[in-house]
């Protein structure tokens, strides 16, 4: 409903959470209670009651969670469907073997020999497009998929060193870059 104040909204849950405090703050309870709350309205964020309240419901979970107010974003939402659709697709690149290494090579300046290299993740789509990590380990770094890549990197990396050592190649050293968590 529009009462004419885009405001309206803000005023009224403030005015809520003022009441619930000054109820959480009296003699029976002497406690801090607060309540938060999210918005979103209509029809901007939705055509249908359902599909605000469940905006307004996102809006909520997004927030502090103490004594906040915020309206729904719809960029904020995208952004959450975008990296919770990223890391579906990159939990399926790693089923299906899209990841692999670059070695980057460490040269001694000294001698201009290789002295080790250093392993560097990809992700190569089935297209040839080649994403760089700073794309899709941030997504993978926030779920269980990171322990996935650091056991695929230390696996290949390994395997990759023992084929240069069968091949006659003199020992490197063989740099990989571990997350905290896996370390």
């Amino acid at each position: 409903q529009d009462y004419g104040d885009p405001n309206y909204p803000v005023i009224v849950s403030q005015e809520i959470q003022n009441e619930i405090a000054y109820i959480g703050n009296n003699h029976l309870f002497k406690q801090n209670i607060s309540c938060s709350a999210g918005y979103s309205k209509m029809p901007e964020d939705g055509e249908d009651f359902i599909t605000v309240f469940e905006r307004a419901e996102f809006a909520l979970s997004t927030g502090e969670k103490k004594r906040s107010l915020i309206r729904f974003d719809s960029s904020v939402h995208d952004s959450i469907i975008t990296a919770a659709a990223l890391e579906k697709a990159l939990a399926d690149a790693i089923e299906a073997g899209e990841l692999i290494l670059y070695y980057q090579p460490k040269i001694c300046l000294k001698t201009r020999k290789i002295m080790g290299v250093e392993a560097l993740i990809r992700w190569r789509k089935p297209d040839g497009t080649v994403i760089s990590p700073e794309h899709f380990v941030p997504i993978a770094e926030n779920s269980h998929l990171i322990t996935k890549i650091g056991e695929y990197v230390m696996g290949e990396a390994c395997r990759q060193n023992k084929i240069w050592q069968n091949m006659g190649l003199p020992r490197i050293v063989m740099s990989i870059n571990l997350t905290s968590e896996d370390f």
